[in-house]
């Protein structure tokens, strides 16, 4: 549901034509999270949907939903997702 809001495509409901966000101008009481969540999606934004299961290739050690998302955002700039070079962190 989030990317659809995100993309903030026109979408019809009830005989209504309207941008994702402004179906909630009605729905969402807090001024401010309302101000957030359309300055969210007046942003220059790209969804990408994707199955993280179907992405996911463990390797030991590895962050696996760091190593997930990497993959996707390599695939959809059309580079190679397969050959990732992961950064390290030191975690202590």
């Amino acid at each position: 549901m989030i990317s659809y809001l995100l993309a903030n495509k026109p979408h019809s409901y009830g005989g209504q034509t309207r941008q994702a966000v402004e179906f909630f101008d009605s729905k969402i009481q807090d001024a401010m999270l309302l101000g957030d969540i359309k300055r969210a999606v007046g942003s220059n934004t790209e969804v990408v949907l994707f199955n993280i299961d179907s992405k996911a290739t463990a390797r030991p050690g590895e962050r696996l939903i760091l190593a997930v998302f990497l993959k996707v955002f390599n695939e959809m700039q059309g580079l190679n997702g397969t050959t990732l070079i992961l950064p390290t962190w030191n975690d202590t």
